[in-house]
């Protein structure tokens, strides 16, 4: 295994998430994979997409929420958590996985394995290396901005109308 990172400042720059899984994806198709690991989403946005749309331009199987990983003969076996159970999947390789943070529990590394992390080859690639170009921005990111919070009105509704009454008020919500 080796370490490709692709550099290019300028395209990368307040990138989304399908302009990240597409040079994600042209990097894979240049240097070749088994397996791409994504985290669930990224620290700024928390999307949730790129894992899936890279999976989708790459043309192999895909699975989110991801907890555990083993290796099987056929491939690899995945477990995600649902709401009421355990879901096992079991994949071909190439595969993609996008992986929740119970996947592992980090270890804090020793001083030799940091020096020793300095010292493994990595290999950097342009987007030209890759055969890959920013697409044309269609959409730009203004902002994020989290609505204000409102008070929940506690209101109970009882009696026989309880239904029609709910009903009349998400009817007069949604004008």
């Amino acid at each position: 295994s080796e370490l490709c990172l692709v550099k290019d400042d300028a395209a990368f720059e307040g990138a989304l998430a399908e302009t990240t899984a597409s040079a994600i994806a042209a990097a894979a198709r240049t240097t070749g994979f088994d397996l791409l690991v994504f985290g669930e989403g990224s620290g700024d946005l928390y999307a949730q997409q790129t894992g899936l749309l890279a999976a989708r331009m790459l043309g192999v199987p895909c699975v989110n929420a991801v907890s555990s990983i083993e290796k099987t003969e056929a491939g690899i076996r995945v477990e995600r958590s649902l709401e009421n159970e355990v879901e096992v999947i079991e994949l071909p390789l190439p595969a993609a996985v996008c992986v929740t943070s119970d996947i592992n529990v980090p270890r804090i590394p020793t001083m030799k394995a940091i020096l020793g992390a300095g010292k493994k080859p990595a290999k950097t690639l342009s987007t030209a290396d890759i055969g890959w170009t920013a697409p044309v921005k269609t959409v730009e990111l203004d902002a994020i901005e989290v609505p204000p919070r409102k008070e929940r009105a506690h209101e109970v509704l009882e009696g026989d109308s309880a239904v029609a009454d709910f009903a009349a008020r998400i009817k007069s919500a949604l004008k």
